[in-house]
């Protein structure tokens, strides 16, 4: 599946109640690519820009995610590729993250660009039975 965003803006208008709705948009199956859009969290409350959840194959392009309550793009427990990615104005439970990712492969093709200096891209690595491990790259 492609969301091809033909370069127009998604944005939310609702609040996160539960992890079922906690972003503005929501990936949890393989080979998904979202391209060409700008994901803006600004009238959310307490959601993240992008979550994409166990899912394989998913390609994130030319996309803008910005003024989200929570991290710009969250990554768990998938593969994700990403090219030319810009965060801006996103927060998280880990202090202003840009990304996070969890227990994932993440490869970026193109760097990512963040026009605030608290964006960065954070990483956590926990099993089951095992602190977490973790660490924060400011960009």
């Amino acid at each position: 599946m492609t969301l091809d965003g033909n370069g127009y803006t998604i944005s939310a208008g609702f609040a996160r109640t539960n992890n079922s709705n906690n972003s503005v948009v929501g990936i949890a199956a393989d080979n998904v690519t979202v391209k060409d859009v700008t994901i803006d969290g600004v009238a959310g409350v307490g959601l993240h820009g992008v979550n994409v959840y166990t899912a394989e194959g998913v390609q994130v392009s030319d996309t803008t995610i910005k003024n989200n309550d929570g991290a710009g793009l969250v990554v768990n427990g998938s593969l994700v590729t990403v090219t030319d990615l810009t965060t801006s104005g996103n927060g998280a439970e880990f202090n202003n993250q840009g990304l996070t990712t969890r227990a994932s492969v993440f490869r970026m093709l193109r760097p990512v660009t963040t026009r605030s200096s608290s964006d960065s891209i954070h990483y956590q690595n926990k099993r089951a039975g095992q602190s977490p491990g973790s660490f924060g790259v400011p960009l």
